[in-house]
C-alpha cells in the first residue's frame, strides 16, 4: 500500500520499517500540499484493527504518495517480502493488463505466497464509469488483478448490504462484499489535497481540507476489502480453544452461513 503515517490510534498495532513510515513531523511539512491518496494505508489499517484488535498488522510500501500508484514490479517485490511471514495479506489495489491475460509477474507472486498465506484483494471502482479528463477509462465490471487471478479472494464493496453503485456487478470473480461506502476510519491529520467531483462523478479540481480529528469518510473496494481481512483476523483470534487458519474462516464466509456483515457477493 502506501507508507503508514504514525497515527496515534495504530500505536502499538503494527510492525512497519521506518522506511514505510509516513512520520507526524513529514506529514506537517508537507501540509497543504500532500494529496489524499498519502494516507490510503492509514485508512486500510484503522479498519483492520478496529475489526481485529488482536491482530498485529505488517505495512510494506510500494504505491507512491501522490496517486497510490507503481510499478508493478515495485508491487511484486513487496508482496514477496511478507512469504512466510502473515496468515492474511490485503491487496487494495488493482492492475490492468492489454490482453486481460493474468500478469507472469503477480501470478508467480501469489503462486509463492498461496500455500501459507490468504491472499485477499479489492475487485475496483468501476461498476459505473465515469470518464475523466486525461485519463484511461476502464470498462465497466471488468476482471482486475489481483483480484481476479485464482486462488485470490476478490472484495466488492456493499452500501445499506447491497453492492455498492461503484463496485462490478454481475461479476462472478469476485467472492465477498463487506462495507465499502461512506466508511470512518483512521487518516492523515493535517491539510490535505482532496478531488472534487460534480454530481455526474467527473473529476472538476482539487480543494484543500483539513482533517483536524485524524479521521476521514471514503468509499471503496480497498476499504470493502480491509473490512474482509479484519473479519477474517478477528474470527481466527475469537477462539483460545481452537485457532482456525484464514482460509477455514473465508470459506465459512463465502458459504453465506456465518452471522456477519461480510458475505458472498451477488454473482450475477
Amino acid at each position: 500500500d502506501t507508507r503508514l503515517y504514525t497515527h496515534p490510534a495504530l500505536a502499538g498495532k503494527h510492525f512497519t520499517p521506518d522506511e514505510d513510515l509516513l512520520t507526524d513531523k513529514e506529514l506537517q511539512k508537507l501540509s497543504g500540499s500532500i494529496r489524499q491518496a498519502a494516507g490510503h494505508a492509514t485508512f486500510i489499517a484503522g479498519l483492520i484493527a478496529e475489526r481485529a484488535p488482536r491482530a498485529q498488522l505488517i505495512i510494506h510500501h510500494a504505491l507512491n504518495d501522490d496517486e497510490a500508484t507503481a510499478p508493478l514490479w515495485n508491487a511484486a517485490k513487496a508482496m514477496m517480502k511478507f512469504e512466510s511471514k502473515v496468515q492474511i495479506l490485503n491487496m487494495s489495489w488493482i492492475y490492468l493488463t492489454a490482453d486481460h491475460e493474468p500478469s507472469l509477474i503477480l501470478s508467480r507472486a501469489i503462486d509463492r505466497l498461496s500455500p501459507n498465506t490468504l491472499l485477499v484483494a479489492a475487485a475496483g471502482n468501476h461498476g459505473v464509469v465515469v470518464p475523466q479528463p486525461d485519463s484511461i477509462v476502464l470498462p465497466e465490471n471488468r476482471p482486475v488483478q489481483p483480484a481476479a487471478i485464482p486462488g485470490v479472494v476478490a472484495v466488492g464493496a456493499f452500501e445499506h448490504g447491497k453492492p455498492a453503485a461503484f463496485s462490478p456487478k454481475k461479476a462472478p470473480w469476485i467472492s465477498l462484499g463487506a462495507p465499502g461506502s461512506r466508511v470512518v476510519s483512521t487518516y492523515l491529520k493535517g491539510t490535505v489535497k482532496v478531488d472534487q467531483f460534480d454530481q455526474q462523478g467527473v473529476l472538476t479540481g482539487v480543494q484543500d481540507t483539513t482533517f483536524e480529528t485524524g479521521l476521514a469518510q471514503w468509499s471503496g473496494t480497498s476499504f470493502a476489502t480491509a473490512n474482509v481481512c479484519g473479519e477474517i483476523a478477528a474470527r481466527m483470534t475469537a477462539s483460545r480453544q481452537r485457532r482456525p487458519t484464514a482460509q477455514e474462516v473465508a470459506d465459512e464466509l463465502m458459504e453465506g452461513v456465518a452471522d456477519s456483515d461480510v458475505q458472498p457477493y451477488p454473482r450475477t
